[in-house]
């Protein structure tokens, strides 16, 4: 009879303790790395900046030297954007360019298309046009075609057989090479960081997305690098940019390409189980070594942290082979693309343009408006008030 209390004693114990582990909350176990769809990107509500540059351009124009600096906050210029819940942000002129046979110096397009699909040309018959390229002994010509590519493409052809350009490919100079890079927090920051060809924004996000391979993601870095050769840039037309004035101050306020520069351009994002910091440090260590051929410390451990991190980039150049458009992985691929020298028959494709209105010559900006209220990211434009005939 003892015997049967102390088991009964025993057998209520521990009903008791597994009724209260039932009552007790589930204990979850979370992932300290958020998810890019869900968290608020880094640039939501504030304009989108470099944080940092790489760049052969010098304050004091000494030839060769390369700097590395935090980006300066320039002040906020307004936008023209009257849509609800925008702030304002600096003004964009740069307008990459992905498509490089659709652009040509004094094509006219929609205020609508420019700096987008570049889709529709406007065909009203043009002024003459002066013309020049950026190389020190500069190459000045005139198109004297209406309408179309063809003068300038007749153009360019002399430009690149000229003594000129020879010359210039001799010296070994090159307008400027470039590198910026940010931290980034979201996908969506990807986009804004390239908002003035919202298309390649949208692409570039997606396949970073895609690629996107590491659990313990601790940072995230944005870059992009850019080799400019030279750029070719028209006079503004004093009698007009449309033969019929009238038609420079259309409904569709057409927007003229006033200069293209031509060279390569890559963009890469990097995920890594490193902090940003070290991230950085490691890619600037490789770009130096690797792209501008500077010289440094590129370590074992720079190495290291970049090929234990996810690496997605996107080059455009006249120098890969297939298209000109390719996605790569690793730093090697871009100094492959970037090692090549230009040349006659590889001048760098087109990859920055700028644009004016050609009813009063005013720059064409791109402006991306801060949203007051989380979700609205839209974007606004706005404007400021041997010589060869082809």
């Amino acid at each position: 009879m003892h015997l049967f209390k102390v088991i009964t004693v025993i057998f209520m114990l521990l009903i008791t303790v597994a009724c209260s582990t039932l009552d007790e909350p589930e204990v979850q176990i979370v992932d300290n790395i958020k998810d890019t769809n869900t968290v608020n990107g880094r640039f939501d509500e504030k304009p989108f900046k470099w944080d940092y540059i790489i760049s052969t351009d010098s304050i004091d124009d000494s030839v060769g030297l390369i700097n590395i600096y935090p980006v300066k906050v320039e002040k906020q210029s307004r936008s023209i954007s009257d849509r609800p819940g925008l702030g304002t942000t600096n003004p964009v002129s740069d307008i990459l360019v992905t498509d490089p046979n659709i652009i040509y110096v004094g094509a006219a397009f929609p205020e609508s298309e420019f700096g987008g699909g570049f889709g529709k040309e406007i065909l009203y018959e043009r002024n003459p046009i002066d013309i020049a390229t950026s190389f020190p002994d500069s190459y000045i010509g005139e198109i004297t075609r209406p309408t179309g590519s063809i003068g300038y493409k007749l153009f360019m052809k002399e430009v690149l057989r000229s003594q000129e350009y020879k010359n210039y490919l001799t010296s070994k100079a090159r307008e400027s090479m470039s590198f910026s890079c940010t931290e980034f927090y979201s996908y969506s920051d990807i986009e804004k960081a390239f908002a003035t060809n919202s298309g390649l924004g949208s692409i570039f996000s997606a396949k970073v997305k895609s690629n996107s391979k590491k659990t313990n993601i601790k940072s995230r870095l944005l870059g992009q690098l850019i080799s400019k050769n030279f750029s070719v840039t028209m006079d503004l037309p004093s009698s007009g940019f449309f033969k019929d004035r009238n038609n420079d101050y259309s409904s569709e306020n057409p927007v003229f390409i006033r200069s293209i520069s031509y060279g390569k351009i890559a963009l890469l994002a990097i995920e890594s189980e490193y902090s940003f910091e070290e991230v950085k440090k490691a890619l600037e260590a490789g770009i130096k070594f690797k792209i501008f051929s500077a010289g440094g410390n590129y370590t074992s451990k720079d190495v290291e942290i970049l090929q234990k991190s996810t690496i997605t980039i996107y080059v455009i150049s006249d120098n890969t082979e297939g298209d000109a458009n390719q996605y790569f992985s690793s730093l090697d691929e871009i100094q492959n693309a970037f090692k090549v020298s230009y040349s006659q028959y590889a001048p760098g494709l087109p990859i920055i343009c700028k644009g004016c209105y050609t009813k009063d010559h005013s720059v064409f900006n791109i402006y991306v408006p801060v949203p007051r209220d989380p979700g609205n990211t839209n974007g606004g434009r706005h404007s400021g008030g041997g010589t060869g005939r082809h």
